[in-house]
């Protein structure tokens, strides 16, 4: 039986996580592979730390000489094709290679150590934007993320131990090269006000998006582990990955995959809501062992929906000629033509006590042919609500989720 590594294993053996060499980037792409082959088997990864390798993977192929050349048509793209499989076999050689033994470490703290240096590279910026004054350009942290944050930069200080202040210090220089120069009149950090020109605000921009981005990936995994699960890499249909919280108890057993999220949605706190104040409500959909859809919320803000109204909308009918799957959602017509489903509070293995489970019918009509390829989770505070109907499209309406990866998971089922 596999054994996964565990950050015990990497504290007892008081690993340092440093910035590898320069090596070329093929090489980088098959150790970020490799690495990420290897967590899938054995673990050693966290998930947002799997993600990151997987990026730092394409990254590092974008730079390759051979992808350049097939992009502007210097390489033939079956002679790119050949050279791309090239890698892949190192990486199916290492991995294979290295198994589960103490040989696979250097790759994991390869990886560890590039994804680390990014994620905090991000929650630096998210703290940095919660801390501006200036309205534009200020990003509030909420106590909840806040918390998981700062749980975050335990683990990291558990695993870097005395080096980290100094691996802190040299991220957060490079966190202020993804902002502006720093305004002669402000003492702040990296950003100073009176941004004129679009660059600045292009930069400003960017690095909101990888706070914000960087924020969402490590709520989502420091909510599932103290929520009892350990949130591993799935593979689906050999292309795509995504997540499955296993019982942290037993991690070899079928856990609930995510088919849609993790994310947030903008509810009204009241169907009465006028004045435009929302709430972000984060969740994830998943498939339970037993092949049931559960949408589990998670967060402060999901205390307001846990003795409120779940409910899936699958449409039935087909679409309207001219419409693609994707717009009809927004279309008032969408509900005439669904069927609905109520989702039952479930008590426990979810991410907070605003949890629901649909019925296994829900499950087939959202991969039934007709139903295209979106549902809708309606949600409200309110036991019993009922969706306000509108004779007008609905711009960005809440609630979408896409039969993709279920459909794919179900298809490798049988």
């Amino acid at each position: 039986m596999i054994r996964p590594f565990s950050l015990a294993a990497f504290v007892a053996a008081s690993i340092a996580l440093v910035s590898h060499t320069v090596a070329a980037p093929e090489d980088d792409y098959v150790v970020y592979r490799t690495a990420a082959a290897i967590n899938q088997a054995c673990g050693g990864l966290k998930y947002v730390e799997h993600q990151w390798a997987l990026s730092a993977a394409a990254g590092a192929l974008n730079q390759t000489t051979e992808n350049r050349l097939s992009l502007d048509g210097r390489m033939p793209e079956a002679e790119y094709k050949a050279w791309l499989a090239g890698l892949d076999a190192k990486v199916t050689s290492g991995t294979a290679a290295v198994g589960c033994t103490e040989q696979a470490m250097p790759y994991i703290n390869q990886a560890k150590g590039k994804a680390s240096g990014e994620i905090y590279k991000g929650l630096v910026l998210a703290v940095h934007f919660s801390n501006q004054p200036d309205v534009l350009q200020n990003v509030p942290l909420p106590p909840d993320r806040m918390m998981a944050l700062q749980r975050y930069d335990a683990y990291l200080q558990a695993i870097y131990r005395d080096k980290f202040a100094a691996f802190a210090e040299a991220h957060k220089a490079l966190a202020v090269q993804e902002l502006p120069t720093v305004n002669p009149m402000d003492s702040g950090f990296g950003l100073g006000m009176g941004l004129q020109n679009d660059a600045d605000l292009a930069k400003i921009s960017n690095a909101q998006s990888i706070a914000a981005t960087t924020v969402g990936s490590v709520f989502f995994e420091v909510t599932a582990e103290t929520s009892g699960f350990l949130v591993r890499p799935r593979i689906v249909d050999t292309d795509w990955t995504i997540p499955e919280l296993k019982p942290a108890t037993a991690p070899t057993s079928p856990g609930h995959i995510v088919v849609d999220g993790p994310g947030y949605d903008l509810i009204d706190l009241t169907p009465e809501t006028t004045d435009g104040q929302r709430e972000q409500l984060f969740s994830v959909l998943t498939l339970t062992p037993e092949d049931r859809l559960r949408v589990m919320y998670y967060g402060d803000s999901a205390a307001l929906v846990v003795n409120g109204t779940v409910r899936l909308y699958t449409r039935t009918t087909p679409l309207p000629a001219g419409a693609s799957a994707y717009s009809h959602f927004e279309s008032p017509a969408f509900r005439d033509g669904a069927v609905a489903f109520e989702g039952a509070r479930v008590e426990s293995g979810c991410l907070s006590a605003a949890c629901f489970e649909f019925p296994a019918e829900a499950t087939a009509a959202f991969v039934a042919e007709a139903a295209g390829d979106y549902a809708e989770i309606f949600v409200s505070p309110l036991p019993g609500a009922q969706p306000v109907k509108t004779d007008q499209s609905q711009s960005l309406k809440p609630g979408r989720v896409s039969a993709f990866y279920l459909r794919k998971l179900l298809a490798e089922r049988g």
